[in-house]
């Protein structure tokens, strides 16, 4: 069973390490992935919960547009075909995967590496799953579960390429949460795309995993920006470089 994410902060000397390749993929995902994930979020309007959504969504995607990226770091392929190729290698995994541990920038060994640990953790969630109890959504609760679902899906969106990458810093505490949380809201979209869905996850859970998500991205950024200051550079420019 899964138990309700907490927000665990990471250490500045990790966050600072991410903070670098963390931002800037709408900026480098080619026009056809946008209107992918356009797709993704969009939904009818159902008032005032759902406009909020929309304009808290924007308001994430500016930040992460905000700095450069290293190229390498992210796999820009579709959707479809980075999940298909990632479906293919969890069922492939027989044997524990152990997490990297990388000190600056890592190459594309070291990510794959990453990637493969990512799938290894993921499967274990996906185990799991089938035994999570269905949590039941009221009627009157449905347009603000809906809207705070789509806030937590595009974090999820961003953060879910990033995965390969995080699990070469982060501590496995941490990381672990962030695959468990994507795992599980990706399913949780599958489910809600049926005519009969199971919800796994009630509004407090979304809540908290938007909160273990936005705690994550709060200490890179700041830890950046403290980076920044320190070395006497623009906070406005992005600096790329290793981290220490």
């Amino acid at each position: 069973m899964l138990s309700t994410p907490t927000n665990t902060p990471m250490s500045s000397r990790a966050a600072g390490k991410a903070r670098a390749p963390d931002v800037g993929i709408r900026a480098r995902i080619s026009a056809a992935q946008k209107a992918h994930a356009g797709a993704h979020f969009a939904r009818p309007q159902r008032g005032s919960s759902t406009d909020d959504a929309a304009a808290t969504h924007s308001t994430h995607s500016r930040r992460l547009s905000a700095t450069l990226l290293v190229p390498h770091c992210i796999d820009l392929r579709p959707n479809e075909i980075r999940e298909a190729l990632n479906a293919k290698q969890m069922a492939s995994l027989t044997k524990p995967v152990r997490k990297p541990h990388v000190r600056g920038r890592p190459n594309e060994q070291e990510l794959h590496h990453g990637n493969v640990y990512v799938n290894w953790v993921r499967k274990g969630v996906l185990a799991r799953m089938p035994h999570m109890s269905q949590k039941e959504v009221p009627a009157d609760q449905t347009a603000e579960y809906e809207a705070t679902f789509d806030v937590l899906w595009a974090h999820v969106y961003e953060v879910d390429t990033l995965l390969p990458l995080y699990a070469c810093w982060m501590t496995e505490d941490n990381i672990r949460q962030l695959i468990a949380i994507t795992t599980v809201v990706k399913q949780q979209k599958t489910s809600m795309s049926t005519n009969s869905p199971r919800y796994f996850v009630d509004l407090e859970a979304m809540m908290a995993m938007i909160r273990a998500i936005q705690g994550v991205q709060q200490s890179i950024a700041e830890a950046h920006r403290a980076q920044q200051r320190s070395a006497g550079a623009d906070p406005s420019m992005p600096q790329m470089g290793h981290a220490a």
